[in-house]
């Protein structure tokens, strides 16, 4: 095990562009547990466990398993400047090293002190260096629950007031009582984590030298269980260390005994900032404690994409760059026809009931290696997250026991209105609404008691404040859409298993009431019941604006599939003399039974477009115009077939039956080359594309790999789904592909680490004050690789 250790340090070593001293080495050996590293610095106690190097190379800092840590000077082999412990329970001993296990020295079981780095600065004159910063993981009460946080002390600059005589064999007195007054912290600051902080790693600004500990700008922190791992990113060193805040008289006693108390005292006052410095991680490390379990993939016009970038600009994230990616070149022309191609916006559902937003744009990834990408991908869009616990953890939301966890089950976005629909397993409809800037809230007064006003500072930091949400039902929530007219005008619909429609109009926001039918037409006072004892659920609900084969007039209709294939088109007019609107009246129409989730779709008889409750329909509509007869096909698909019908309560044009081994679970229309199409998704990854308005049967398309979750397709035929992974703890992996290879490429940019990389800063050398030692001449030299395999032979 040494020999491997040490093989692996001359490795990066010689792979390496920068020297790094032998200190670097000294980390290695304590690691590997080399038997002379603990005879020196051990003498009996616990094992040594972590290592700090202070940046001028003339002491250190050593931790051990029993929450100790000890300081040594590297000119002295055999007395330690001070043994310490980060919650202020202290020994010392001068003349020997440290006392043994067996020892009367009363103190608490404390936690192993799992890793030590002292950090420079480069904001001194003096070639010894200026204050330094001591992180100290692990040290404390072993009878809590593993303390979580990470602790950082600001050390006074090491000074001596004289150089020392040369000739002497043994430290010099100034030279040691100035260490020790480095010893004692100005101070001090506890990053408070979300999770035991198992591990962590120092990010230099641009000096790869003392194994990143020059120059600190951030700490990342690796936090969690065994597990379940993520990460964590603050700012470094925190703001306070270099304010003028309070800190210790600059004149202290050259007593070991005082420095000891001014340690003891100062140690104790650790608190938590109020302000923890937070920082953003780049996407690809910042998700690891909200695995993904859902994927929506959607195709976006470039104007409210711009939009979404303008609000998502993060002025706190640790930007990680390096090296150059491109794509190949036998490739690149085909992937420049993605400027002509409609964005892409990535919405992944994650286990922590969070709902964050990606640019996958395919334009993202052009460029060639002398001009490689400018833009990480996917690229995240950091200020658009949804965070549902912070609503759903107000009791008083609840009318029964609210959720242990709460779950997003799905999600929609509103295109034009930027309104965002999140749905939740437990039965809650929230709607968000996209805010660029902060802006008066104006009271509303909501009396329906299925609605529920929400604050929107609740999510003061980001884009999407919540809005409403919609009380649980007593039935199971089994479909929902939301309209996409504008943020002043807007419908959401919901359905429930027992066959309720509750329509929201979010101007009020207030209930709109929906006049239910039975089979024979007769409207009936209340919700829609079936006669016999069996709910007949509603399955799918679609928001269209068209005409209909009995009313040719452009109205905005709710188009309500239920399980038994009954179907009802609600039209929705404007009120007369009002600003609000409501139900005027109510068509039938039979179609297939048991209609898959969202596999209900009204297109553009003419150029095969869904035919969307947006904006320019909805202005449309508002003149009361007809249409022309065969204006739209109406859509619709269950595991069995599907049919096509024309301007919905019409006529039945097409009809296609599916083989049950197929497993058809999803169904969709795509656009290729200006014509639609219409592609159903089986269970095992296979895709069988249909013509319209016939669905003739064209081909079927294989994916790479059957998902482990639905997948997700956007109007160009570009998909997303989960990929299975081993373990439900995993992490799980996004699939980003499509159903046609014209003008977009999703293929692995070819990369290359160390392209394009900056100019390394030459290492600060030591400056040597004190007798030469054993240590002394591992400290104060380079080493090279055969240096390395010396000090092996010689253990």
């Amino acid at each position: 095990m040494k020999r491997a250790a040490i093989a692996t340090y001359r490795r990066l070593y010689e792979t390496n562009t920068s020297s790094y001293t032998s200190s670097s080495c000294v980390s290695i050996l304590v690691v590997s547990q080399i038997n002379i590293v603990n005879t020196l610095f051990q003498g009996g106690r616990p094992s040594v466990t972590s290592i700090g190097i202070h940046p001028a190379g003339h002491f250190f800092a050593v931790g051990y398993s029993d929450g100790f840590i000890g300081f040594w000077a590297v000119s002295d082999d055999h007395h330690p400047l001070l043994v310490s412990t980060i919650m202020g329970l202290d020994k010392q001993n001068s003349h020997s090293p440290l006392k043994p296990a067996g020892d009367d020295v009363q103190h608490p079981n404390l936690e192993a002190i799992y890793r030590l780095a002292w950090c420079g600065f480069p904001n001194s004159s003096d070639p010894r260096g200026g204050d330094t910063a001591l992180l100290v993981l692990g040290g404390g009460l072993s009878s809590d629950d593993q303390c979580q946080g990470l602790a950082v002390l600001l050390m006074p600059a090491f000074n001596p007031a004289s150089s020392p005589p040369g000739n002497s064999d043994s430290l010099h007195q100034s030279v040691r009582d100035a260490m020790i007054r480095t010893l004692v912290p100005k101070k001090t600051h506890l990053y408070t984590t979300s999770a035991v902080v198992r591990d962590f790693c120092t990010v230099p600004r641009s000096s790869p030298h003392f194994s990143g500990t020059w120059d600190v700008i951030a700490v990342i922190c690796v936090c969690g269980t065994p597990r379940s791992t993520y990460l964590e990113a603050y700012k470094f060193p925190p703001r306070h260390f270099f304010d003028d805040g309070p800190g210790l008289p600059e004149q202290l006693s050259d007593s070991q005994e005082d420095t000891i108390v001014h340690l003891s005292a100062l140690l104790e006052e650790i608190k938590a900032d109020p302000d923890p410095e937070w920082l953003q991680l780049p996407s690809a490390l910042g998700n690891g404690s909200d695995r993904i379990i859902a994927a929506h993939l959607m195709s976006i016009n470039h104007e409210t994409m711009d939009d979404l970038w303008h609000a998502s600009t993060p002025a706190n994230l640790l930007a990680l760059h390096g090296g150059a990616a491109w794509i190949h070149d036998a490739r690149l022309t085909q992937s420049k026809l993605a400027k002509f191609q409609p964005r892409r916006l990535l919405v992944t559902i994650h286990h922590d009931a969070r709902v964050r937003f990606y640019d996958v744009s395919p334009e993202l990834l052009l460029g060639r290696e002398d001009s490689p990408m400018k833009m990480d991908f996917p690229h995240c869009l950091y200020h658009l997250v949804i965070d549902v616990s912070d609503v759903l953890a107000d009791p008083q939301l609840y009318e029964n026991t609210p959720p242990i966890r709460p779950e997003v089950q799905s999600i929609q976005l509103a295109q034009e209105a930027l309104e965002c629909l999140v749905a939740m397993t437990s039965g809650e409809i929230l709607v968000y609404r996209f805010r660029l800037r902060d802006e008066e809230q104006h009271t509303l007064n909501v009396t329906d008691k299925e609605i529920v006003l929400l604050d929107p500072g609740l999510s003061r930091e980001h884009r999407f404040r919540p809005y409403i949400l919609l009380r649980r039902q007593p039935s199971n929530t089994t479909c929902y859409t939301l309209s996409d007219i504008d943020v002043l005008i807007g419908f959401l619909a919901a359905g429930y298993a027992n066959g309720v429609v509750v329509v929201i109009d979010l101007r009020g926001p207030s209930v709109l009431r929906v006049p239910q039918l039975d089979h024979a037409g007769t409207v009936l006072p209340g919700f829609h019941r079936h006669r016999d004892s069996r709910p007949d659920g509603v399955v799918s609900l679609t928001w269209a604006v068209t005409g209909l084969s009995s009313d040719l007039q452009l109205a905005v209709r709710l188009v309500a599939v239920h399980k038994s294939g009954a179907t009802y088109v609600y039209k929705l007019a404007r009120t007369p003399g009002s600003l609000s609107h409501s139900f005027v009246q109510t068509a039938t129409v039979q179609t297939l039974p048991n209609v898959l989730a969202h596999s209900s779709y009204v297109v553009d008889s003419r150029s095969g477009a869904p035919m969307y409750a947006d904006r320019t329909s909805f202005t449309t509509a508002l003149k009361g115009e007809a249409v022309a007869p065969n204006s739209c096909f109406w859509v619709t698909a269950s595991a069995q077939g599907a049919q096509c019908n024309v301007d919905i309560t019409g006529d039945r044009l097409g009809r296609t039956t599916w083989n049950e081994r197929q497993e058809i679970v999803h169904t969709l229309v795509v656009e290729r080359s200006g014509s639609q199409s219409f592609i159903a998704l089986s269970s095992n990854g296979e895709a069988f594309v249909h013509a319209l308005p016939y669905l003739e049967f064209l081909h079927s398309i294989t994916l790479l790999a059957t998902p482990h979750s639905p997948i997700s397709v956007d109007r160009t035929g570009d998909f997303v789904y989960c990929e299975a992974t081993s373990s439900p703890s995993a992490e799980s992996r996004v699939i980003l592909a499509s159903l046609f290879s014209s003008g977009r490429v999703y293929d692995e940019p070819l990369t290359a680490l160390i392209k394009h990389s900056t100019s390394i800063p030459p290492q600060p050398q030591p400056v040597s004050i004190g007798p030469p030692s054993f240590l002394n001449s591992w400290f104060n030299k380079s080493m090279t690789g055969e240096g390395l395999d010396t000090i092996c032979e010689f253990v």
